[in-house]
């Protein structure tokens, strides 16, 4: 074999080789320069039918999912946590009116029982009054009032020896009915109650 061949053969396995360092050099040049770190491919999800509408993602990462068609009502089973709901929010009463408007109280009533023996009660009736106000105060002894009216019982207090019970209500209640009953074992009881409405 000739110097020339040799020289030719070696020349081209070298050319060869550096021809590969250079292509395997400048791929790690080109990976580095993207940011100092291997850039992973990105995934996106598209709508079937419309490729141009993507899922949308939180930064937590999860995919945000919105369910549409559902009927008007669903059967929860269960614990339910709501929030987010607005200042204000639109009221329906049935069977009834909410007073937007203060009213001046009209009427009263006062009743007294006493002396009830331990064990006894009493009542008392009235013309039936839309009562925004009932204080129950116990003169003497433990007492049980109850307040009520044409659609059952409004108020009721258990009071000891010497206390007040009172109530400013939000929506007028029509009451109509009061009882008293004597919880002491041995000694006499007396109360009073006081309701003020129109």
């Amino acid at each position: 074999m000739h110097l020339r061949d040799l020289l030719r053969t070696r020349v081209l396995r070298y050319t060869a080789i550096a021809v590969m360092a250079f292509s395997v050099g400048s791929a790690s040049v080109v990976l580095a320069a993207g940011s100092g770190a291997m850039q992973l491919p990105t995934f996106r999800l598209a709508d079937g039918t419309n490729p141009e509408q993507y899922a949308k993602v939180d930064a937590a990462g999860n995919v945000q999912v919105a369910v549409a068609n559902q009927p008007s009502t669903q059967q929860v089973s269960g614990a339910v946590s709501v929030n987010n709901f607005p200042s204000t929010q639109n009221v329906s009463v049935t069977g009834g009116a909410v007073r937007t408007t203060p009213t001046v109280a009209t009427r009263q009533v006062e009743r007294f029982f006493g002396p009830l023996d331990a064990g006894e009660g009493g009542s008392s009736s009235f013309t039936t009054l839309n009562a925004s106000y009932i204080n129950v105060t116990s003169i003497s002894g433990d007492v049980e009032v109850d307040v009520r009216g044409p659609l059952g019982r409004v108020f009721r207090a258990f009071l000891g020896d010497n206390e007040v019970h009172m109530i400013s209500l939000t929506q007028q209640i029509p009451v109509n009915i009061i009882e008293a009953h004597c919880t002491n074992v041995i000694l006499p009881c007396a109360a009073v109650v006081y309701i003020v409405g129109d």
